[in-house]
């Protein structure tokens, strides 16, 4: 008996069939992209939010939202306008919480892990900042940017080494040429405070947000503006959660103070402008601790484990129980002296994946780096002479 020499065509044409639908679902998706890229607007923006559920019934309103286009600038002109004034005459504000999203987000998707996040720390906050916030005296701004090149709610996931390298680049330019801005006209707002007490500061960043926040403080630097925000408020904590950065982004710290005590004035993130730099980072995220070392091997990014997984080395770390407390009892000593308030805190036994933070024991956590007094004298404590015990 003969094969039939069909019998060795149809598979060929089974995988041409394949390729063709492949590529036809690839210019369809390239359609797409291209489309959402010229619409003139976006199916939803953040104008379109609803109240969070923690400020509903008679809750204050505390929340307001800031929108960034690709080139950095606002969207939005009214929202700035309305931000300024909130400050000049709305009820005084004694605690400003400026939080940043990170990548794969949309309008849309940021808006939820906003009320997941936020209503969480609210939570925790109602007990150590309760009658401030009954008198309407927190104000939360939420940043929202485009983290996404297809608009939907996240990337298809084949489209996400395309959409990195591009929102990578994106997140630098809106801290350079738009959050830094807004943060340098606040200045004054938080100088001038209405309240009779200084206000309080926090400013928090998860994943490429936290990239942002770096990249915008140490714009502020260049111009001259970080040290007056620094002083302009009566205590400023900036809180990195699972921060997309390598380790030597924080490298200017270190320079510029010892720049500024060569010229006799304040140090940045010292106690002499009352600042602090906490580091939350988890071995267990494994897009920090092996991704982006992949996907630095093609931009300019070191080729390293992320801080947002390994820590910075120059910094003393602490570890976090289970229970989201700080166990000062293992501390890891850091790798320069000095009086730099900046610490790495392990989270890796309550953060097991790059976003998982939206869960009462992370928001304990956070809650405890703002507020607790007594966990800030025992960060001062900390010497060079500390043992070194793995978390």
């Amino acid at each position: 008996m003969h094969a039939d020499p069909n019998s060795f065509i149809h598979p060929w044409r089974q995988m041409e069939g394949c390729f063709r639908l492949f590529v036809m679902e690839m210019a369809l998706l390239f359609l797409m992209i291209v489309i959402s890229g010229c619409t003139a607007s976006v199916r939803y923006t953040s104008l379109d939010l609803a109240l969070l559920p923690c400020e509903q019934g008679d809750s204050p309103i505390f929340f307001q939202a800031i929108e960034f286009g690709q080139n950095g600038s606002p969207l939005f002109k009214q929202q700035v306008e309305d931000l300024h004034e909130r400050f000049r005459n709305g009820p005084p504000v004694t605690d400003l919480v400026l939080f940043v999203h990170g990548w794969n987000k949309n309008p849309s998707s940021a808006e939820l892990d906003y009320q997941n996040f936020l209503c969480r720390l609210h939570g925790r906050l109602r007990g150590i900042i309760g009658d401030e916030k009954r008198r309407g005296g927190l104000l939360v701004l939420g940043v929202f940017w485009p983290s996404t090149i297809t608009n939907r709610a996240q990337e298809p996931l084949f489209m996400m080494p395309l959409s990195y390298y591009q929102i990578r680049d994106r997140a630098d330019t809106i801290a350079n040429m738009g959050l830094a801005s807004l943060l340098s006209s606040l200045i004054p707002e938080i100088q001038f405070s209405r309240s009779g007490t200084p206000i309080r500061l926090h400013l928090i960043g998860h994943s490429f947000g936290g990239r942002m926040l770096v990249r915008s403080l140490e714009r502020m630097q260049e111009q001259d503006k970080l040290v007056p925000f620094l002083q302009a408020a009566g205590t400023v904590n900036v809180v990195l959660a699972n921060a997309a950065l390598s380790p030597d982004r924080f490298d200017w710290i270190s320079k510029a103070i010892a720049v500024a005590k060569s010229h006799g004035v304040p140090g940045r993130f010292t106690d002499e402008t009352a600042s602090y730099l906490f580091n939350v980072h988890s071995l267990n995220d494994t897009a920090n601790r092996v991704l982006f070392r992949l996907a630095s091997v093609f931009n300019d990014d070191p080729a390293t484990c992320a801080a947002g997984a390994c820590g910075v080395p120059e910094f003393p770390t602490v570890c976090v129980d289970d229970s989201g407390k700080l166990q000062f009892g293992n501390i890891t000593p850091p790798q320069f002296g000095g009086d730099l308030n900046a610490w790495n805190v392990n989270a890796t036994r309550i953060v097991f994946d790059h976003s998982d933070i939206y869960k009462g024991r992370v928001a304990t956590l956070i809650a405890n780096l703002l507020y607790d007094e007594a966990d800030k004298k025992r960060f001062r404590m900390i010497s060079n002479s500390a043992s070194e015990t793995a978390c």
